[in-house]
């Protein structure tokens, strides 16, 4: 017996990345991580490419998402978007 089966969910944005600042020169950034819902930012990272350093402020507090996998996406961004920079400079 064959059945079709069909499902719904409705999907948002519940967290948002703000690049506050991006200095390729420096190869330094600063970024929000905000709960949509609720408007509130919470964490502020502080990454320094340089030194490979990343400062953090506030706290997922277990929202569904690994902290430290956020981080790391975003660090990649940061690095992806500061070696962009680079290459269009010098290009």
């Amino acid at each position: 017996m064959k059945e079709n089966w069909t499902s719904r969910a409705s999907l948002a944005l519940s967290l948002k990345y703000d690049y506050v600042k991006i200095d390729s020169t420096a190869h330094y950034g600063e970024v929000n991580i905000i709960d949509m819902e609720k408007q509130q930012v919470l964490i502020q990272l502080f990454i320094d490419l340089k030194r490979n350093v990343v400062r953090k402020r506030g706290s997922l507090n277990g929202g569904g998402i690994e902290e430290n996998e956020l981080i790391l996406e975003v660090k990649g961004n940061l690095a992806y978007w500061d070696h962009q920079t680079i290459e269009k400079n010098l290009g």
